[in-house]
């Protein structure tokens, strides 16, 4: 794929996203520190901002401690506070 068809789907996919929380909707996003909560928190926030997004991660017992390293870098880096759940 190159770059120029990547593009195009994000601007796809933010625009759907768009579409969907239209009229003011919020989204509640749940960040594992994974890679595929990470490109939905982003393309979300690419979509509506970040003003109008929420994080949370629940803490598990197994749960990696790079995963949850992750997911605080995340919401750092887009300026969101993590609610962390035990």
């Amino acid at each position: 794929m190159t770059s120029e068809q990547i593009n195009c789907e994000i601007d796809r996919i933010t625009a759907f996203i768009s579409e969907q929380l239209s009229g003011g909707y919020k989204a509640v996003i749940g960040v594992s520190g994974g890679l595929d909560s990470d490109v939905v928190a982003r393309l979300v926030i690419k979509a509506i901002g970040a003003n109008r997004v929420k994080f949370f991660t629940v803490i598990q017992k197994d749960m990696e401690p790079h995963h949850l390293e992750n997911a605080r870098k995340l919401a750092y880096e887009m300026n969101i506070r993590l609610n962390e759940i035990n």
